[in-house]
């Protein structure tokens, strides 16, 4: 299976992705021509009423849905298979995980509660709590982090690439 994802990987991936596409199409063109429409017509304009009633949209969607399901379990079986077959050279990646990790929760225990008018009303209106708010604290400044230690690297790396 390696050998043949390797060779043929990205032509699988692109087929499988033009047949989606093309699937998506056709359930969607032939949907509107059905119900009167043609692909310049403006849905938007139709009303918020009539478009629930539109389910030859939902192709698409479903299939996105089943290609990011297939991908996150391809993702996870892969890297876990990687990590089994070459221990030793996984082992940098899990430390870097590990420290990835320690700096979110480090960051998330640091983080304040945010308030004010606008974080009340988005607690209201979509029950963000205490811990909901400190872990989207810890992440942006995780984010936020790492951004600013590749854009440092990238610079030093150029001027040391700039002086050989």
């Amino acid at each position: 299976m390696y050998k043949f994802l390797t060779k043929h990987g990205t032509a699988a991936a692109f087929g499988l992705g033009l047949v989606c596409t093309i699937a998506f199409m056709a359930s969607a063109l032939a949907g509107l021509g059905a119900d009167g429409y043609d692909a310049s017509t403006d849905l938007v304009g139709l009303g918020k009423e009539k478009i629930p009633a539109m389910q030859y949209f939902d192709l698409g969607l479903y299939l996105t849905l089943a290609l990011l399901v297939v991908c996150v379990i391809a993702l996870f079986a892969f890297m876990i298979l990687d990590v089994f077959k070459f221990p030793k050279s996984s082992v940098k990646g899990l430390l870097g995980f590990g420290v990835l990790v320690i700096i979110f929760f480090v960051l998330k225990s640091i983080s304040k509660v945010e308030i004010g008018p606008i974080w009340t009303k988005l607690a209201n209106d979509f029950a963000v709590t205490e811990g909901v708010s400190k872990t989207i604290s810890g992440g942006i400044w995780t984010t936020l982090l790492l951004m600013a230690t590749a854009a440092i690297v990238m610079v030093v790396s150029e001027i040391r690439n700039f002086f050989k």
